[in-house]
């Protein structure tokens, strides 16, 4: 029997610089931005897997994101990367390796329970919005500048035009946004190092995925922090690997 290994990858939180200079440009990526995205990830574990194991290992790499919204349908981003996993295929052996790859839309202690609305639509937090100082390149203070002084105005909870107006801010603006990834991503690191006795890989760069990996390891699990990126060491990472979680920093994916 080959040994487990999991790379449980918060999909959206290690994404390559070429995303940003998507949206710089206007658009979202695209299926090939997916499928190119995938195929450097994909190097990149089979990288870290064989720093850690120099035997044969099977190797299921999960993707977490907003891949379903609330009546369970794929959101487009969904849709695209569930394609880009079927062009590469959902199994392959590479070396001393077998890979597995599929989008994480359950928790592996309940695989056949589907977690949909990983994707919603909520209110939005105008409690929390704060401008800070401006950069040199704007030419204009918030207060002189029309389109901040008329978003400033929404967040104090209504038509900033018309005291009289019945509109509210949650009736013309909302947020988009994951809900449970984090949730489901620090649960299969819990089960799939302790239940299913696995190494699993962590792929993410959040510090919320610190608690996650240190109940782990203090449950007996094999668990590493994976980060693809990260230019400032975390404040955790001292305590991380004093608990006994290898903290292991790799260049950016596509970099």
């Amino acid at each position: 029997m080959p040994d487990l290994v999991y790379a449980l990858v918060d999909y959206d939180n290690e994404r390559p610089p070429a995303f940003g200079r998507r949206a710089s440009e206007g658009r979202r990526p695209n299926l090939r931005d997916h499928e190119d995205y995938l195929s450097h990830l994909v190097r990149g574990i089979l990288f870290v897997r064989d720093m850690l194991a120099p035997n044969f290992v099977e190797l299921r790499l999960r993707l977490y994101g907003g891949w379903t919204t609330i009546p369970g349908e794929r959101t487009e981003a969904g849709d695209m990367v569930a394609q880009a996993i079927a062009r590469f295929g959902h199994s392959t052996r590479a070396a001393r390796t077998r890979l597995f790859i599929e989008l994480a839309e359950s928790v592996l202690v309940a695989s056949d329970e589907r977690l949909f609305g990983t994707f919603r639509s909520t209110r939005w937090r105008s409690e929390v919005l704060r401008f800070g100082v401006q950069p040199p390149q704007c030419h204009e203070s918030p207060a002189a500048c029309s389109v901040i002084a008329a978003l400033s105005g929404w967040t104090r909870g209504r038509c900033p035009r018309r005291p009289q107006c019945i509109v509210h801010t949650e009736h013309v603006v909302s947020s988009e946004g994951q809900k449970l990834v984090d949730a489901m991503l620090t649960a299969d690191t819990i089960s799939g190092s302790t239940y299913q006795k696995a190494h699993v890989l962590a792929v993410s760069m959040d510090d919320d995925m610190v608690p996650g990996v240190l109940t782990a390891r203090a449950l007996g699990g094999q668990v590493s922090l994976v980060r693809f990126g990260r230019h400032e060491p975390s404040g955790y990472d001292l305590l991380l690997r004093r608990n006994g979680v290898e903290v292991i920093d790799r260049p950016a994916v596509g970099a």
